[in-house]
């Protein structure tokens, strides 16, 4: 009687266990669909607005290097529009930088910008264009 309990008990972890798995590899095909599918319309929302707006630029990378008086800032941007990107001004932490700078349509630029150390670590910074448009990035 004990030996067929516990052949019961085997039997039903492994119908159990089976069933899981079964749900797991019906449930694994369906999510990562939907996931590539909102990855897919997000592309296609900023690439509507690139198109829309003739410009928009993204920061791809950035790095920080602190050198005494001064931080040194190197920032890599991506202008994936249709139109040239022209920069007139660049604001680190609420101070303005000296910045102009064209970026040319479907094109990475770096752009390396000196900030006083009075000015503190470097954590916002912003970018305004000749059309008017405001970039804004935050830094950890």
């Amino acid at each position: 009687m004990r030996k067929s309990k516990a052949i019961s008990n085997v039997m039903a972890t492994i119908v159990l266990i089976g069933v899981t798995l079964a749900a797991f590899a019906v449930a694994y095909p369906i999510f990562f669909s939907s996931s590539n599918s909102i990855t897919g319309s997000i592309g296609d929302l900023l690439e509507k607005q690139a198109q829309s707006s003739g410009t928009l630029i993204t920061l791809v990378d950035y790095e920080i290097e602190g050198q005494g008086f001064y931080y040194k800032l190197r920032i890599w941007l991506y202008n994936y529009g249709w139109e040239e990107c022209k920069i007139i001004r660049a604001i680190v932490n609420g101070y303005e930088v000296s910045l102009a700078r064209t970026i040319e349509p479907k094109s990475f630029s770096e752009i390396t910008l000196y900030i006083p150390s009075s000015y503190g670590y470097p954590k916002n910074l912003i970018l305004i264009l000749d059309s008017g448009k405001i970039c804004s990035w935050r830094f950890s």
